[in-house]
């Protein structure tokens, strides 16, 4: 078996069957993004996971470019109120 069908059964045991398998290299990886949240974000630096607190564009392309498949998944929520989703 090869890696990608284990990882697909594993993918829908846990029950995660709404993916897309892509090639790392189409995501696109722009400096404005990093702007967008400087400028028009107030939740910026208040996360790890989101910048200042992120690695640069730079190094972002350099990840990405050190794969060859990757894997995107949708999870839907639904809050009551819009400012529950950073909850």
């Amino acid at each position: 078996m090869n890696n990608r069908k284990q990882l697909e059964s594993i993918f829908r045991k846990h029950e995660f069957t709404d993916f897309k398998w892509i090639d790392p290299k189409d995501i696109t990886i722009s400096q404005w993004v990093r702007m967008k949240c400087a400028f028009g974000c107030r939740e910026y630096g208040k996360s790890a996971c989101c910048p200042p607190n992120t690695p640069s564009v730079d190094e972002c392309k350099a990840f990405f470019n050190e794969y060859t498949q990757g894997a995107v998944f949708h999870f839907a929520k639904r809050v009551e109120k819009p400012e529950q989703r950073h909850e």
